[in-house]
């Protein structure tokens, strides 16, 4: 009688590890249910900002303006101080294109970010109501891809976020940032469906003009590097007026960053900007309730198996739930990346998933330790 509660405790465990992981499969689901919409598409403006991007424009830029679109659509591209033939190259392409026009950030600018500037700059010059925000270094999935992902943009609808993934990698680095982009994603897409939205993510994004110039653009951040996009989304936009658009077409992929430099760089940036998020506590406890389940079902169960030998039967019990729930989450978190078109994890995703609540440590300690001029630089 003694141990009854002990049990209770662990099977109450193992089947909230089962409710994580099949939350999982939520955004898998939506993908599977999403279907590219056949109304009418606005015209949108897409705003790239550039730094020394001469090689990723002239491959991306030909992709993106030979787009099958039933609207008008221009392409701004806006330049911060680049030192090599980014601008050559945009003039040379504007002769072929008249949807492709571009600008740049003034070189006397002080006290603000040179890539929230850029985006201001962008959108102030954008001639339609739509933008959308794009890295330079996203790959569209076709030539339908604008069509796919502008369909959402709605009236009822403020913002419209794009399922982004990285493309092929090579490295340790690079498969540390393609799992965190997928399994964050798995998180907080579901989580801002059915809530005011807490994050997005930068790489596409598409914006109401009205609604940006409504707030001031960046106003109430405007001297930290990153975050923008993510900030402008937690600020502004309410519960219900936020989608992401998760058709097969309109799905992006992003080229994969390899360098470690980036990758405690890009985790200092994310620890800032979590900083100056709205309403930020719903999120983060259930992130964390999440995080430590994990961590708690494993330390939890692998003693109490060892603790009863030599009762087989018992032992044999608690591996045999063990070995459920991680076929049960291999199932539902690859049948996430496979709808996506991401990818699969199948023997490395205990590792990885186990590695999470590490690489948050090692964030939120780089952080705290890093100088306040780490991210509050006006260069990029």
């Amino acid at each position: 009688m003694e141990l009854v509660p002990i049990y209770a405790f662990a099977l109450s465990l193992w089947i909230l590890s089962m409710l994580r992981c099949l939350h999982y499969k939520r955004l898998g689901n939506m993908a599977k249910r999403a279907q590219t919409p056949t109304g009418e598409v606005p015209p949108v403006s897409i705003i790239i900002t550039a730094h020394n991007q001469e090689d990723v424009l002239r491959q991306k830029l030909p992709i993106l303006l030979g787009q099958e679109y039933s609207n008008d659509y221009e392409i701004i591209v806006v330049d911060i101080s680049s030192s090599d033939e980014t601008i050559p190259l945009l003039e040379a392409l504007e002769e072929e294109y008249p949807n492709l026009r571009h600008t740049a950030t003034p070189a006397t600018a002080r006290d603000i970010s040179l890539q929230r500037l850029a985006l201001t700059l962008g959108i102030k010059a954008a001639d339609n109501e739509w933008v959308v925000l794009l890295s330079p270094d996203c790959n569209p999935s076709g030539t339908e891809w604008l069509r796919s992902l502008c369909a959402s943009c709605t009236p009822e609808k403020d913002a419209v976020q794009a399922f982004v993934h990285y493309g092929k990698v090579r490295g340790w680095n690079a498969h540390k940032w393609q799992f965190m982009k997928l399994w964050q994603q798995m998180l907080w897409i579901p989580f801002n469906e059915h809530h005011a939205p807490y994050r997005s993510d930068e790489s596409c994004l598409c914006y109401r003009r009205s609604k940006f110039l409504e707030h001031q653009g960046f106003a109430s951040h405007a001297n930290l590097i990153a975050g923008a996009e993510e900030l402008m989304i937690n600020h502004n936009v309410k519960k219900g007026h936020f989608t992401t658009a998760l058709a097969s077409q309109s799905i992006t992929t992003r080229d994969t960053p390899h360098s470690d430099h980036h990758w405690r760089q890009d985790q200092v940036f994310f620890m800032e900007t979590r900083q100056h998020m709205k309403n930020p506590w719903f999120y983060r406890i259930w992130y964390a309730c999440l995080v430590l389940l994990q961590l708690t079902f494993n330390i939890v169960f692998i003693p109490f198996a060892i603790w009863h030998y030599p009762n087989y039967y018992m032992m044999g019990g608690f591996a045999f739930l063990w070995l459920v729930h991680l076929l049960i989450r291999d199932y539902c978190f690859n049948h996430t990346a496979k709808t996506l078109g991401a990818k699969t994890y199948h023997f490395t995703l205990p590792l990885m998933v186990n590695l999470v609540p590490l690489w948050d440590i090692t964030a939120y300690m780089r952080w705290r330790f890093s100088s306040k001029q780490t991210f509050r630089k006006k260069f990029i």
